[in-house]
């Protein structure tokens, strides 16, 4: 086999660009060409043993692209952390569990993985395999619909960066001698918003975290704070968490739109003093509290308020000097009813068994 070309964005992006004139070049590493091959054989394989994402085995390929004219897809497991990459299948997951828990007496995301799974497949056997990147980006951009959250690119375009929600699809573009079988934790798909056009890039740290989350009020508010990022309390920490949450109200309040009139961080500078006092006030605390979501705890009927986290990177230094960081996707702040303060992962809160979401009368 040939080599599969890549090309560089700014030197640093490595992506999978092979032109429908270049002939199949994938692998410098004999070991990868192997493993290819081996990922070829084990989508045959899975055909032969019958359905894995509990419809029929994806058929009717073209005949020269596998042996036996079908491959078998597989659901991928839930990432065990999330990354800027399975982010856009954690929040996809996270959205089907609401659209669904009403009809289910305790799904979990784990039977959420199942139907998601199996959503991708269409009915005969679609989107198992591709011979264009761009049209596998746009059906995964289709599939995960407003789910994935915008980014900016080393360039300063606007993508998204998509998980492939199945294991085994297989790209075979125009000049590729063998096909490429597609698993989530070898590549994913960046989709250019603007163009609606993709490429599959390796799924590798130095890849996917070149790619940065907008800038958004709260950041501009943490700037104005003056707040550091790094605590060795956790009350403190939770007292500027809720500080910051105070200034968006305020903002809100002032109608403030950014580049116009006087910055945020600038607003925020001249309010600190008046917001500490807010939240040293528990009136105006629980008055900002019961706007949000309330949980009640099955264990112990202990009720607590859930309070997002407002920017990335907050780290909590611990007694024995190690290090908990919280973002905002897998982290949530809590208030207890009894006055007690936290943060918890947001996967314990959406755990049924542990807490039930308290209707607001």
């Amino acid at each position: 086999m040939r080599l599969l070309q890549k090309t560089a964005v700014h030197g640093l992006l490595f992506v999978l660009l092979v032109p429908g004139t270049q002939a199949f070049a994938q692998f410098k590493n004999p070991a990868l060409i192997e493993k290819n091959l081996a990922n070829i054989d084990i989508i045959i394989e899975r055909a032969t043993k019958g359905a894995t994402l509990g419809r029929p085995v994806i058929t009717e390929l073209p005949p020269d692209i596998v042996n036996g004219k079908a491959v078998g897809l597989l659901r991928v497991k839930l990432p065990k952390q999330v990354t800027p990459v399975s982010e856009s299948y954690t929040r996809f997951l996270d959205a089907a569990y609401k659209a669904v828990s009403p009809s289910y007496a305790y799904p979990t995301r784990e039977s959420m993985v199942n139907i998601a799974g199996a959503s991708w497949v269409g009915k005969n056997g679609e989107r198992a395999f591709y011979t264009d990147q761009n049209q596998l980006a746009r059906d995964l951009d289709n599939y995960y619909k407003e789910t994935t959250q915008v980014r900016i690119g080393p360039d300063g375009r606007e993508v998204k960066l998509f998980m492939l929600p199945v294991d085994g699809i297989v790209y075979k573009p125009v000049g590729y001698r063998d096909p490429l079988v597609l698993n989530s934790k070898d590549y994913f798909v960046i989709y250019d918003v603007a163009s609606q056009t993709g490429k599959i890039a390796d799924n590798k740290p130095e890849v996917y975290n070149l790619f940065r989350l907008p800038r958004t009020v709260y950041d501009e508010i943490w700037e104005g704070m003056e707040a550091p990022k790094v605590f060795d309390d956790l009350g403190t920490l939770c007292d500027r968490i809720l500080a910051a949450h105070f200034h968006k109200v305020r903002l809100d309040q002032l109608r403030v739109r950014p580049n116009k009139t006087i910055d945020n961080p600038i607003l925020v500078r001249l309010a600190n003093h008046l917001i500490n006092q807010r939240v040293n006030n528990p009136s105006a605390v629980l008055a900002y509290l019961q706007d949000n979501v309330q949980l009640r705890q099955l264990s112990s009927n202990n009720e607590l308020y859930v309070v997002d986290i407002p920017v990335d990177g907050l780290t909590l230094i611990k007694s024995d000097g190690t290090r908990e960081v919280f973002d905002r996707q897998n982290y949530a702040m809590v208030f207890w009813k009894a006055g007690a303060v936290g943060i918890l992962p947001r996967a314990t809160l959406q755990n049924p068994k542990l807490f039930k979401v308290v209707e607001k009368e």
